[in-house]
């Protein structure tokens, strides 16, 4: 249990919410082994002093930032203003609709008699009551490194680098990062509180973001990612990897419950905004371009 904590650090308390945006992953990529662009990819040595003295040395560079070097993560926070600005209200009043009636089912229960409140939040919190020491003990370290920016799980299954697939991943950037903001609107209209307010001997094993429960961010972003990656895969060779995509974004979202920061109806939440989004976004023109140019990076298409 110790290396949740101390892993995981206390930085991820009451900054979580600023930090978990788009730009969360310029740092972070590289630490799941997806080779990033950039002058000299962000390494860092541990050298002291420049290499200065020999009148043999000079500078060489003199041609302009690359577009090509830009960090995906970094390049989509130029577009996500725009294309969260052109959503239409009625994508958000659908959404808040589909919603709403999840909610309300569960207060039918209740209200029905057909389960106390009590029974409707166990099983609610299924799977971060019951069973913890076997689940952290299999997704300890997921629950940990997915807790922040989790784009590389799919880079690593795409085998994707930012120079081979500069579409691929900005595509994925930009919907990360719209779905991000979405996630959150919705969760500030919904405003539910966090499992640990509703059940306070659940003792999360990560700090508890200072955001509402509802929907999920994470199943919101992955599933969201897994659509739009799947419009990419669809119809190509290698089209059996948009299942294994598909069950890797179910995993994040569901390792969010396991690690008590979520409702299991927070999950549901976030799938139903993921086919609302992800369907919107397949009929925006810069999300055409970029899936268009992605399945030829792939080399994919048939």
């Amino acid at each position: 249990m110790e290396i949740l904590g101390s892993a995981h650090g206390a930085s991820h308390g009451a900054s979580h919410g600023a930090s978990h945006g788009a730009s969360h992953g310029a740092s972070h990529g590289a630490s799941h082994g997806a080779s990033m662009a950039g002058p000299a990819g962000g390494l860092t040595f541990p050298v002291v002093e420049p290499l200065l003295g020999n009148e043999t040395l000079q500078a060489v560079h003199s041609e302009p930032f690359q577009d090509i070097e830009i960090h995906p993560d970094l390049w989509a926070l130029d577009k996500i203003p725009a294309l969260v600005a052109d959503l239409p209200d009625t994508l958000f009043d659908g959404i808040k609709a589909d919603l709403q009636a999840i909610l309300d089912a569960q207060r039918a229960q209740i209200a029905n008699g057909e389960k106390t409140e009590t029974e409707v939040v166990k099983a609610d919190l299924e799977r971060a009551l019951y069973g913890r020491g076997e689940t952290l003990r299999l997704f300890g370290g997921e629950i940990v490194s997915q807790s922040g920016s989790f784009q590389g799980y799919f880079h690593a299954m795409l085998s994707l680098n930012s120079r081979q697939y500069p579409a691929t991943m900005r595509l994925m950037a930009l919907v990360y990062g719209v779905a991000g903001v979405v996630g959150m609107r919705l969760k500030l209209h919904f405003m539910r509180a966090r499992p640990a307010q509703v059940w306070p001997g659940l003792f999360p094993v990560l700090p508890t973001p200072p955001h509402p429960s509802y929907p999920s961010n994470h199943a919101t972003q992955a599933l969201t990612l897994s659509r739009v990656l799947g419009d990419v895969l669809d119809g190509t060779a290698r089209a059996g990897a948009a299942a294994h995509i598909d069950a890797m974004a179910w995993r994040i979202a569901r390792n969010r419950e396991y690690a008590g920061l979520h409702f299991a109806s927070d999950t549901e939440a976030g799938a139903k905004v993921a086919d609302a989004l992800s369907a919107h976004l397949a009929t925006q023109q810069i999300i055409k371009d970029l899936t268009g140019r992605a399945v030829l990076e792939l080399g994919i298409a048939e």
